[in-house]
Parts: C-alpha cells; sequence; structure tokens
C-alpha cells in the first residue's frame, strides 16, 4: 500500500545538458525559481522583522527572515544551498541598508543569520538520514531541537560576539 507523504527532496537534473551548456546545467529554470523565490521571502521577511522592532532598539522581537532561509534549506540539497544564501545576501542587503545599520553590522548579521539556518538544516538534515517529512512526532521533535533550540543557541554566541566586536550596543544605547 503506497502511503501519502510528501518528499521534500529536489529532482536532480539532467545529467546530459540539451543544450550542451554547462551553464544550463548549473541555472536551470527550477534553481532560478528557487532563487527567485528565496529573495523575495527573505526581502518581506526582512521589512516584517523591521515592523516588529520596537524604536529605538535595532533588534526585533522575532525575524522571519531566518525562518525562510532555513526552510529553503530544508527544502534544497546540501549541494545547492550555495545558492540559497546567494540568493538570500542582495535581500539582505537591500532590506539592512534601507535601516541605517552601519555596512558591516548588516554583514556580521547576515553571516550570524547564515550560520543559524546552517546549523538548524545542517543538524536536522544529518539527524533525520534521508528525506525531512513532519509526519512522525520524531521528525517534528527533531525540528523543534534542531532548528527552534540549537541552531539560535550556537549563533547566538557569534551574534554577540558581532555586537561586541562593532560597538554596535554603545553606538545605540550611548552607554
Amino acid at each position: 500500500m503506497k502511503s501519502g507523504s510528501v518528499s521534500f527532496a529536489v529532482a536532480e537534473p539532467q545529467s546530459e545538458p540539451q543544450n550542451g551548456s554547462t551553464l544550463s546545467t548549473i541555472f536551470d529554470q527550477h534553481l532560478l525559481a528557487t532563487a527567485l523565490w528565496v529573495f523575495a521571502g527573505y526581502y518581506l521577511g526582512c521589512k516584517i522583522g523591521f515592523a516588529l522592532t520596537f524604536k529605538p532598539h535595532p533588534v526585533s522581537v522575532l525575524w522571519p527572515p531566518n525562518s525562510v532561509l532555513v526552510a529553503a534549506l530544508l527544502l534544497t540539497p546540501p549541494r545547492k544551498w550555495w545558492l540559497v544564501l546567494s540568493a538570500a545576501l542582495p535581500a539582505h542587503l537591500a532590506a539592512q541598508l534601507q535601516s541605517h545599520v552601519p555596512p558591516l553590522m548588516i554583514l556580521c548579521w547576515f553571516i550570524s543569520n547564515s550560520c543559524e539556518a546552517l546549523i538548524g538544516a545542517g543538524l536536522m538534515r544529518y539527524l533525520v538520514g534521508g528525506p525531512i517529512r513532519f509526519t512522525t512526532l520524531r521528525s517534528v521533535g527533531l525540528f523543534c531541537l534542531c532548528v527552534v533550540f540549537i541552531g539560535p543557541f550556537f549563533s547566538s554566541f557569534l551574534d554577540a560576539a558581532f555586537v561586541v566586536s562593532n560597538h554596535w550596543g554603545k553606538a545605540v544605547t550611548g552607554s
């Protein structure tokens, strides 16, 4: 009897390019669509995150772009994660440059956001060992453990180090 579960694996590109171009195998239509969705989702997530920021503090109560990034990583094969991160970077820059944050801090936050998503998605993939399906309590529990707790926990140390090294907190609070 066949089960009704859905696999999150992405189909492999054809081994033989139809037009003989190597570039077409790297940037096929599916990957370009993925990149555009990641860009749009990350940018919109940034805008929502800024709306959830209590002025004059620069930190949002909730930061949706990290959720977009980890979801995209979980839905994409690890060998294509470079594309997901490459699509998120210009969206991050476009949204953050409008917020009057110093450029170095913008890059540092992108690194820590990416690390949070990579830790969560990478650990989740490692522990699940196959296609990620949320059909069992175990897989949902692993998601909560890896993506909701472990990824943010470890990336928070990187966040704190970046804030201290860039003197961001002193510039904002005036202390």
